[in-house]
């Protein structure tokens, strides 16, 4: 807390006037993160005109989040949380909240894609959805710490790597 109000230019008693402890901080960031993805998230899904544009807009704003905002990052991509004994308003319950709703927007754009026979799936939507977040989450993550590994083995700039493997990633939706 002394790093954050030193960082924040005031006192700790008034960082504590408005946070319970240091994790409060931190939920709140995440939450912002969460928030500001959700609204990324429903916009590209609004001006997408198919599923693979989409799914382009959804990677590089996720890629962007981990390179430029890290711990909005990791509000979208950590640990989902929620307290059924906490009360609604709960900072946890609110970030858990509003990444069900970009669930809900992601899920929906699956649906549509399937109907306008875009893709083809196997098995559940939502499951279907999920195991895309951590592709994509896995993707993002370790291009970033294995970038020169890439660079070196591949040849590849991370940026190219991260194109090669949202593409081959997508081809497992496409309609055979």
């Amino acid at each position: 807390m002394d790093d954050i109000s030193k960082e924040a230019g005031c006192s700790k008693t008034t960082i504590y006037s408005y946070f319970e402890s240091k994790e409060d901080v931190v939920n709140h960031l995440f939450f912002e993160g969460v928030s500001v993805f959700q609204e990324a998230v429903r916009e590209e899904a609004e001006k997408s005109r198919n599923l693979k544009e989409f799914y382009n807009l959804f990677c590089t704003s996720l890629v962007a989040m981990h390179k430029e905002q890290p711990i909005y990052y990791e509000g979208v991509a950590g640990e989902a949380v929620f307290d059924k004994n906490a009360p609604p308003e709960s900072i946890v319950n609110k970030i858990y909240t509003s990444g069900e709703v970009s669930n809900a927007t992601i899920e929906e754009c699956i649906k549509k894609a399937i109907a306008a026979k875009e893709i083809s799936i196997n098995g559940d939507v939502f499951e279907t959805m999920t195991l895309l977040w951590f592709c994509i989450m896995g993707i993002v993550e370790k291009s970033a710490l294995k970038e020169s590994y890439v660079k070196f083995k591949l040849g590849k700039t991370r940026e190219e790597f991260l194109e090669y493997a949202f593409n081959k990633l997508f081809t497992l939706l496409e309609r055979r």
